[in-house]
């Protein structure tokens, strides 16, 4: 079924603008067609109609995202994502993005389809770039859905399905796959913030790799190893980023590409909380540290939860759930568990790897996405 939270959605999937890329024009009054939207950061026509930005979709510290309408070479309606800056110190980050996706082209890599200036007052012109398609939603609003039917149905007499924990499954092999595709690249791009947040999900449901601001392509895999400041999200970072937020060595704090496949085991982990029946909550129960602040705070840092065992006993958790309650296994998991009652154990133990990524080392995301490839597909992978 095609999943939508949101009326406003664009006209076409990601794969579809991948195949046959369109033009865009803004949505400008008294004409039938605006100007053509570039990728030149031109100043947005004085004349937009009322409804060309609108809704605010999301908001960080450094920038926010909005509803955008325009219009295609037929004069029809369609919407997209203006990503626009906060702050003037990040303009080369949203430069870097644009560049970075203007050359990537991929079933689920999110499309730049132009760049813009807009007067913001009567002194400040806020940048931003056009984001697309248009998303309904992302992994993280799912995965609290998934969590929320998984606490209230544990007190039921039996476990009712839910088509979001079956259509989670194809996503395993489909996210390898799209980080592999940027590994291999030329010039292999680490794109260094993979968290659910980032993962948007189509009306269709298929996966989208977005908000690329702080990525980076390098020269080669060896160039990719990098230190310095706490970039990304703590919660998802390996500890080799986190960690330089608290002075260590230089040595200690190099990260390279192992940084996504890391931040992906940690999704992974996630999803797979969820597809044993389990909750998000319950899982970071055992997780929590306090990490010096003004004031202290407990937070969920997994890498540190690798260190201490703690993500270990919850994986040997989920395989004994899987063992005594089959029943809240999704119906399409639960038939490959059937077949093959050690499938449990690989798929935990494909997703450990990845969370246990070595320096530079594609292994461990290549094995897990072998183990994936039982599961059901994704239908846009077949040709990356």
């Amino acid at each position: 079924m095609a999943m939508c939270s949101r009326k406003e959605v664009s006209r076409l999937t990601l794969a579809q603008y991948v195949d046959s890329p369109i033009d865009f024009y803004w949505d400008e009054e008294e004409t039938s067609r605006g100007s053509m939207i570039d990728m030149e950061y031109g100043r947005v026509p004085a004349n937009l109609t009322s409804s060309s930005f609108s809704d605010l979709l999301k908001c960080s510290s450094k920038s926010y995202i909005q509803l955008v309408q325009l219009k295609t070479a037929d004069n029809e309606t369609d919407y997209a994502a203006a990503k626009v800056l906060l702050r003037s110190p990040d303009k080369p980050n949203l430069r870097s993005e644009l560049n970075l996706l203007r050359e990537i082209r991929h079933n689920h890599v999110a499309a730049v389809i132009g760049s813009f200036t807009k007067p913001q007052g009567r002194y400040t012109l806020d940048t931003g770039v056009l984001i697309y398609p248009l998303a309904s939603g992302d992994l993280n609003e799912m995965l609290r859905d998934i969590s929320d039917h998984n606490r209230a149905s544990e007190s039921l007499a039996s476990w009712p399905p839910l088509q979001s924990t079956d259509m989670i499954l194809p996503y395993f092999s489909c996210l390898c796959k799209t980080v592999q595709h940027l590994h291999k690249r030329r010039r292999p791009v680490k794109h260094r913030d993979i968290k659910p947040e980032n993962i948007l999900i189509d009306r269709f449901g298929n996966v989208i790799l977005a908000d690329f601001d702080i990525s980076k392509a390098y020269d080669g895999v060896d160039e990719a190893i990098t230190y310095g400041s706490q970039d990304g999200t703590v919660m998802y970072s390996s500890r080799d980023v986190w960690a330089s937020g608290i002075g260590d060595d230089r040595q200690a704090t190099e990260r390279g590409l192992e940084w996504d496949i890391v931040s992906l085991g940690f999704v992974f982990l996630e999803m797979a909380t969820l597809i044993f029946g389990k909750t998000l909550v319950e899982m970071r129960a055992g997780m929590k540290i306090t990490r010096p602040s003004n004031p202290p705070k407990d937070e969920v840092v997994y890498s540190v939860a690798l260190e201490n065992g703690a993500i270990g006993r919850w994986l040997r958790v989920l395989e004994t759930t899987a063992a005594t309650s089959p029943w809240r296994l999704p119906e399409r998991f639960a038939r490959l568990y059937r077949s093959r009652p050690a499938y449990a154990t690989e798929f935990l133990g494909a997703i450990e790897g990845m969370m246990r990524a070595g320096r530079n080392d594609p292994n461990s995301l290549e094995r897990a996405r072998i183990v994936f490839g039982n599961l059901p597909s994704c239908p846009l992978c077949h040709e990356w």
